[in-house]
Formats: structure tokens, sequence, C-alpha cells
């Protein structure tokens, strides 16, 4: 009788197991199959907060993570009283950022870009967040970008999997986009941390300050051959989508510029020369195109700013304070860019030589 009756539990609980791994595992097919991953990236968290944008956005920064931490959109928008925002991915390819613009001037034409350039830009074929990038766009656009970016599309499955688990984990039925920003960390996490947060409009405010400039130095990714800039630098396909987005905003009637933000001087002089070589090469790239204005900001004059290094958190970054700096500068620059007495070398250092002259009779 005992027997029997430990028998017959054990087949309840077995049964009771059996239904409770069918009700998990048919909740996870379902969420699996309905629910849209969620976006925890950067870009993800950037591009959901453009489309919930109530105004058209006037100007619009494109660049890599040395736009959302040097351009603070917020305080720029309230002093030009217009909608100023940065879409900007790490480590972010000129392919990445065509599509991205093109996803964008679909339901939001800006009337102005400011697209980033600097050292790294021409080298890089793929960036941390392509895959992000192409799960935000949409149609002929997503297929476009699949066939142009150099990207191992036979793993995305792997990854799209990766984040049903991570959506699933965190329980958030939600689409892709619907959400509003919040201190939630499964949404845009690697945004939220106790030193780095999102502000909105595309700026991540960050409050870290080199500690020792000695120790410093650009990533290895920066570098060719041991140099931070030679003949060989250039790659084909990165410099073919730099044109694109030129030839795009003037199809489209945007009006296009250049820029780089800053960095710090110590990093200049260390490498002036190569600094000088990159400077001739895009110089001589825009020779017989419309005429782009070119806003350098590492060639700022030193009447405006000295790129000391408590303006930025490492060796190509500018930290919060930096950009709140640089906010003021960018907001005069704006305000007159359009005016025909508008000069660059009023603002502007010609070349790298006059900005190592300059810092350097500072000291003298």
């Amino acid at each position: 009788m005992k027997t029997f009756k430990i028998k017959n539990w054990l087949q309840l609980t077995l049964k009771f197991i059996v239904a409770l791994c069918l009700v998990i595992f048919s909740t996870f097919i379902l969420n699996f199959i309905l629910v849209s991953p969620l976006q925890t990236s950067k870009i993800g968290t950037i591009m959901a907060d453009l489309k919930e944008q109530e105004e058209n956005v006037d100007i619009l920064f494109l660049g890599s993570s040395r736009t959302y931490r040097s351009i603070d959109s917020p305080t720029i928008s309230k002093e030009l009283n217009k909608n100023v925002f940065n879409i900007a991915s790490d480590s972010v390819t000129y392919c990445s950022l065509y599509h991205l613009l093109v996803e964008i001037c679909k339901i939001n034409k800006p009337e102005k870009v400011f697209l980033e350039f600097s050292i790294s830009n021409f080298k890089k074929e793929t960036g941390t967040e392509d895959f992000y990038i192409y799960n935000l766009l949409s149609g002929q656009n997503k297929i476009d970008y699949q066939k142009n970016a150099n990207i191992e599309f036979n793993n995305y499955n792997l990854f799209k999997f990766s984040n049903y688990l991570n959506n699933f984990s965190n329980g958030k039925f939600v689409e892709n986009i619907a959400y509003k920003l919040s201190s939630d960390k499964s949404i845009g996490e690697a945004i939220n941390t106790s030193r780095s947060f999102y502000v909105g409009n595309g700026f991540i405010f960050a409050d870290k300050v080199i500690k020792d400039q000695t120790k410093t130095d650009f990533p290895n990714s920066y570098f060719n051959e041991g140099k931070l800039w030679n003949d060989n630098s250039v790659n084909e396909q990165p410099f073919e989508y730099f044109l694109k987005i030129i030839n795009y905003c003037n199809e489209n009637n945007i009006e296009i510029s250049l820029f780089s933000p800053p960095y710090p001087y110590f990093i200049v002089e260390k490498y002036l020369q190569e600094f000088n070589d990159f400077d001739l090469f895009l110089k001589e790239t825009l020779i017989g195109l419309p005429n782009i204005k070119v806003l350098d900001f590492s060639k700022l004059k030193t009447e405006y700013i000295i790129l000391s290094s408590n303006f930025f958190y490492n060796a190509n970054h500018c930290n919060g304070y930096g950009a709140e700096k640089l906010s003021p500068i960018i907001v005069n620059i704006l305000n007159n860019i359009n005016n025909e007495s508008f000069n660059t070398n009023d603002w502007f250092y010609d070349d790298f030589t006059e900005v190592y002259e300059a810092y350097k009779n500072l000291n003298n």
C-alpha cells in the first residue's frame, strides 16, 4: 500500500513537472514568434528617441561614439530653438550611416546634416552595432544594407535568437521601437550606468576624466602598420559611402557639412605629422565637390577653447564637461554658418602646424 502511494505521488509529480515544462516552453515559443526583440543597444535607444520626436529634426549630426559624447544636442536645441539630434553608433561605418540616413529621411527629413570625419572613419568596414542597425532598417533599405555591408549575416539568426532570449528573460512584451525611454536596465542598459547616462536627442553624457596623459592613447584599431595614418589607411568601401552620403544629401536638398569632434591637444601634438597628413587627404578629397564647410573642432582657435585633458575621458572622446564647454561655440557657429560673411578661418586654424604653434605660444 505504501509503495503504491509513493508510486502515485511520483507519477503526479512527474506529470506536474512535464506540464510546467510545456507551459514554459510554449510561453517561450510564443514570445519568440510574436515579440520583437528589445533594442538594448545605444543606437536602438537613440533611434527610438528620434521616432518619438514630436517635431521634425532640423539639424542632424551623424557619426560615431565621438559624436554622441561631444554634441550636447539637448542644450544646443534649446539655445538655437531648433530640434538638433545626434544619430551616432559605436565604431560606426559610413555604410551604416548612409542606410541610417535613408531610413530617417523616410519619416523625418532634416534641413542640415553634419557628417563626422576622423582618422578612423575611412578605415572601417564593420562596426560594433551593425546587426542592431540592420534590425532598425525597413523594406528595400534593409535588403540593400545586407547586400552592401561587409558583415557575415549567416550568423544573424543566432544573434536574433539571443535577442529574443534577452527579451524573454526581461519579460518585456513590447514592440521593437514602441517604448518610452526609462531607467529600466533592459532598455539601453549600456547607456545608463553610474558614470554614463542618456540625456536625450542622441547625447550620452560621460563624467570620466583623463587621469594620466602618459598612459592615454588611441585604441589599437586606429593604427595601421604602426602608424595612425598613412597612404594605405583609406579603405575603398567606407570612402565610397562617404561620397554616397554627400551625394544623397545634395540630391535631396539637404545642406551637408563635415565636422570632427575634438581630440585633446596632447594627442594632436603626439601625432602632429599624421594629423597633418590626414588633413591634407581630406582637403584633396573635397576638391571638385560642391562647396562643403569643414568644421574640425581639434583645430579650434585657442581664443575659443583650450583642449586640455580635463575635457576628455580618453584619447578620442569628450566627457560631459567637454561637451558643455563646446556647446556655446557650436551654437555660435550654427547661428552664423549661413551668413555670407561666415568664414571657417575665423574659428579654426588652417592646419595642425598652426595648432601646434598656437599652443606653443600659450606656454611661452
